[in-house]
């Protein structure tokens, strides 16, 4: 995960030096030189800030992989479903990691990658918003006191119930 920040003043050396402090091991913070990376302590007015987590980036390409995978099963899979079925005042979007599913008066889901917490999250009409983690090669909702949900099948499910004719999402 990397964000950007531009330092403008003295004051914001300084918020970022007791973030510094504060962050400790968990994360590096480094500073973008025109002439290569340095430590947050060589920083100038000019500079630009670059923060890190020290998750492996092959734990972020899988998330990236996985993910990716799964919104366009949803999507292309979606799409066939209200086109076949003729939902009226249905659109379904997918840009830049968003699947937005809109199914007229029944309601809207959002499904979105969030790429700092290699989570998906869901926002449905019918149960709220749930965030989902990797597990098995599957996206899952388990939180204590929760029954474990499954993205898939809470869309087949919800979406189903809805429309009112069974929606199969995976193979």
């Amino acid at each position: 995960v990397i964000s950007f920040l531009r330092m403008q003043s003295s004051v914001h050396r300084q918020v970022f030096g007791v973030l510094s402090r504060f962050v400790g091991n968990k994360a590096g913070i480094f500073t973008k030189h025109n002439h290569g990376v340095s430590r947050l302590s060589s920083c100038t007015s000019s500079c630009v800030k670059m923060y890190t987590s020290n998750k492996a980036p092959e734990d972020l390409q899988t998330f990236h992989r996985q993910a990716d995978e799964t919104l366009e099963q949803v999507t292309e899979a979606l799409e066939n479903y209200v086109d076949e079925h003729e939902v009226e005042g249905s659109d379904i979007e997918h840009t830049q990691g968003v699947l937005t599913i809109k199914l007229g008066t029944l309601g809207s889901y959002v499904i979105n990658k969030q790429t700092p917490n290699k989570q998906i999250w869901l926002s449905s009409p019918v149960s709220g918003p749930f965030r989902y983690d990797l597990k098995e090669g599957a996206w899952v909702y388990e939180r204590a006191g929760e029954a474990r949900r499954e993205l898939i099948s809470q869309l087949e499910t919800e979406i189903s119930d809805l429309v009112g004719v069974e929606l199969k999402i995976s193979n």
